[in-house]
């Protein structure tokens, strides 16, 4: 599977157009006779037509989340040791694109909130790989736009996580003790939507296997309440 990476400096726009008469080469900087836009294409101001500034706006925002894809996909290459050189394109086998979208998965559920399962209204904690992107929490306010660009990596990698089988091997072998709370209540949440009981007995073991490799602390806040599931 080839991963294609965006360059993250991309153009504004080519050429500006305005009321069908070329006004504006935003690669040469050239202001065409007769116009008062004057200023550098990198700060349209109150001047240029809307059109030229929309454009800009909507570039400027497009490169931001183009470079926090690349970011994402840095720091979980990172955890899962295999950090891609600068290259514009990453070669990734099956196995490791469903284990990308499984960290994904696991980072967008998330932990706590009312019943402590994660999901909506959950903390603002992050996994460790993913304290790096931004300001490190969920409910930052880089938060959402850092989810966003979880969410368009998970695409970009298949969007098809691990069965129940592979998150074993994968939380037993490649999960960290610090974030094995996460693959926890992502486990349990896929016991709890599973429609058949070898499935949700599946995630269960997944589930207990993240209590295992789990740090002390984690250990004895879930023990109790594990019991209970």
């Amino acid at each position: 599977m080839k991963i294609e990476i965006t360059p993250t400096e991309i153009t504004v726009t080519q050429r500006a157009h305005l009321n069908g008469q070329l006004v504006l080469d935003l690669d040469s900087r050239q202001v065409y006779p007769g116009k008062v836009i004057k200023r550098d294409a990198s700060d349209p101001g109150p001047e240029w037509p809307d059109f030229v500034r929309e454009e800009k706006i909507a570039a400027d925002a497009y490169r931001r989340k183009q470079s926090r894809i690349g970011a994402v996909i840095g720091a979980v290459m990172d955890y899962l040791g295999r950090q891609p050189d600068v290259t514009p394109e990453i070669q990734v086998n099956e196995t490791t694109s469903r284990q990308v979208v499984t960290l994904l998965d696991m980072e967008l559920h998330g932990i706590g909130g009312h019943r402590k399962l994660g999901g909506p209204g959950g903390s603002t904690c992050r996994m460790s790989w993913a304290t790096r992107l931004g300001k490190g929490r969920k409910q930052a306010t880089d938060g959402p736009a850092w989810d966003e660009a979880l969410k368009a990596t998970r695409e970009v990698f298949g969007g098809t996580p691990c069965n129940a089988d592979e998150a074993v091997l994968f939380v037993a072998g490649t999960v960290m003790p610090e974030d094995c709370e996460w693959a926890l209540c992502w486990a349990l949440k896929h016991a709890t939507e599973a429609t058949v009981p070898t499935e949700a007995h599946a995630w269960m073991e997944v589930a207990r296997c993240a209590l295992r490799e789990g740090d002390d602390a984690f250990r004895k806040r879930w023990e109790y309440r594990f019991t209970a599931l």
